[in-house]
């Protein structure tokens, strides 16, 4: 069963999240904005959001080239349609498990 996102919403105290697995998804629109013209603002939002412990997925992903720019700035996950079109639960396990593509990070 996929866990549902965890969306914050007015104050919340730190402490509060502390235990929780938080992962950022940087929209396509940002990461297709970087990709075209590369600044310091992105490379360093990854970078604070690792000091907190929060992983980082980048959306949008349609190129080697793409995948391999967001990989070096420090995105943990990668989404895209260079991997693959958005497919149903069953499909999807499925194709990992044909591809053999899980998740091996050491945490």
């Amino acid at each position: 069963m996929a866990q549902e996102p965890l969306i914050l919403k007015g104050n919340v105290a730190i402490l509060e999240v502390g235990s929780v697995s938080i992962n950022i998804k940087l929209d396509m629109s940002v990461v297709w904005d970087y990709y075209h013209e590369r600044d310091f603002l992105i490379p360093y939002l990854v970078e604070a959001f690792h000091q907190m412990n929060f992983s980082i997925t980048a959306e949008g992903i349609e190129t080697l080239d793409m995948a391999e720019v967001m990989s070096s700035i420090g995105c943990d996950f990668l989404q895209g349609y260079y991997f693959s079109k958005p497919l149903p639960e069953e499909e999807f396990v499925s194709y990992c498990r044909k591809e053999k593509t899980v998740n091996t990070k050491a945490e």
